[in-house]
């Protein structure tokens, strides 16, 4: 069926409309205050009068269904409407508005209203009034994105990493994803959710890639499965990596970016906007999108190429060795970070990798986790304990998955205690109410042989 649904219910007296896909998902968002009209599915066109009635507004944002067909609507409705009232939203880690709302039905306005803000802010055509204020930036956006690792890769989303020749970016990026398959916290800290991994290697040889598997083998059974340049690899937009992307919403890999690029040209922005929005298709169907990429030669802590590169994904660290090619020392320093607070790792490679088959980090009594998180909380505002309802409805800074995911791993590393009534207390010993000051963490001063950092403690598993 043709035409927007609920449209005789718009206000034409404010300033945004929301354009969503699907009546369920219009019910929610205008039983919640938000001034809506959606297409009944992604198959329905507008007419001409009801694309003037949204071009009236000053605002129009589109929220598609988060697979191909939803992202293809609403490319398709784009088109059509002024391209500068135009603000795209993606809920990374969620099919459309109601999968959101599902989650956690309290805090959906909240929540919404946040992807909606970031989303103006990060609009191509913007103006003062778009930008974040002050107030916005010191009392940080709260993050909702799902993350497959804990503050580095958001889910359904494109996650770059990036730096010089021998800089370790693919030992370390393929440490990551034998974490992420097995479903074991990287550095030792950061949790992950277990999914499938695809490793897309054009760039190493096997005899190299035999090699970072060896180094990480005991880290669990499940592999990296991989394709490369004896098996071949897929185009990103092959219609069979689509489908194994909806058939197992893997973490992908792409190693590394130049060796995708077929005849795009790397320095043309609209030929990049292109490569990526397939890139887009499969974060779509499923996946989510890790791609390996260089630095420029003559500054190492910039991406080379096109700037679209980094208008495209949502996270991108750059990968440093201090001691390259040793690889003793390594820093993975946040470039670009969207929706979330950025946060840089300070690791150690040889020889924590030899004799404990992973990448250590420096100094882990800086770093806070969310179940240090959670745990800071309950102590200070509960210190008699209380139920884990309490903390998804009341605890603010973390989506409702992420703060039952850090309940959970409180419980596990006995950090927090559950009794039979269901009532969680910290347990002695646990990190107190007041949480270590992120911004504290600085990398060491090493020694150049032998203990490698003297000050120090590495977390090793």
């Amino acid at each position: 069926m043709n035409g927007l649904y609920a449209a005789h219910h718009l206000d034409p007296l404010t300033n945004d409309v929301l354009v969503l896909e699907g009546p369920k998902d219009v019910a929610i968002a205008l039983s919640h205050g938000f001034n809506a009209v959606g297409i009944l599915s992604s198959s329905s066109k507008p007419s001409q009068e009801d694309i003037d009635l949204l071009s009236q507004y000053k605002r129009i944002y589109l929220i598609g269904d988060q697979d191909i067909q939803g992202k293809a609507a609403m490319d398709a409705l784009q088109k059509r409407l002024p391209e500068e009232k135009v603000i795209r939203v993606w809920l990374h880690g969620f099919k459309d508005v109601g999968e959101l709302y599902a989650e956690d039905p309290q805090s959906f306005k909240h929540r919404l209203n946040l992807k909606l803000r970031m989303a103006r802010a990060s609009r191509k055509y913007f103006d003062l009034d778009d930008l974040l204020t002050d107030a916005e930036i010191t009392q940080k956006m709260e993050d909702t994105t799902p993350e497959i690792v804990e503050r580095l890769i958001p889910a359904n989303a494109i996650t770059m990493f990036f730096g010089e020749e021998k800089s370790g970016k693919s030992l370390l990026v393929y440490y990551i994803l034998k974490c992420i398959a097995n479903g074991t916290k990287v550095f030792g800290v950061l949790s992950v959710i277990q999914r499938p991994v695809l490793y897309l290697d054009r760039e190493n040889s096997v005899n190299d890639i035999a090699g970072m598997v060896e180094h990480f083998l005991r880290i669990g059974k499940e592999p990296v499965h991989c394709r490369n340049r004896v098996t071949g690899c897929p185009e990103v937009d092959d219609a069979a990596l689509i489908q194994f992307c909806e058939k197992h919403k893997p973490v992908l890999v792409l190693d590394s970016l130049t060796r995708f690029l077929k005849t795009a040209n790397p320095f043309h922005p609209k030929e990049m906007a292109d490569l990526f929005d397939k890139m887009l298709d499969l974060c779509a169907a499923g996946a989510t999108v890790s791609i390996i990429h260089h630095s420029t030669r003559a500054d190492f802590e910039k991406y080379a190429n096109s700037h679209q590169i980094g208008a495209s994904v949502s996270r991108a660290f750059c990968v440093i060795s201090e001691d390259r090619p040793q690889l003793h020392r390594v820093r993975l320093e946040a470039k670009l970070f969207r929706g979330a607070e950025p946060q840089n790792f300070y690791l150690i490679g040889f020889p924590v990798i030899d004799t404990q088959g992973m990448f250590g980090l420096v100094n882990p009594g800086e770093f806070e986790t969310d179940a240090d998180k959670v745990v800071a909380w309950v102590a200070k505002y509960h210190p008699n304990g209380c139920l884990r309802q309490a903390i998804k409805d009341k605890m603010r800074g973390l989506s409702a998955a992420r703060k039952m995911a850090a309940v959970t791993a409180a419980i596990k590393e006995r950090k927090l205690h559950r009794n039979k009534s269901g009532i969680l207390t910290v347990l002695g010993g646990s990190r107190g109410s007041e949480p270590p000051d992120q911004n504290s963490e600085r990398f060491p001063n090493p020694e150049p042989v032998g203990n490698l950092f003297p000050n120090s403690k590495v977390i090793v598993s």
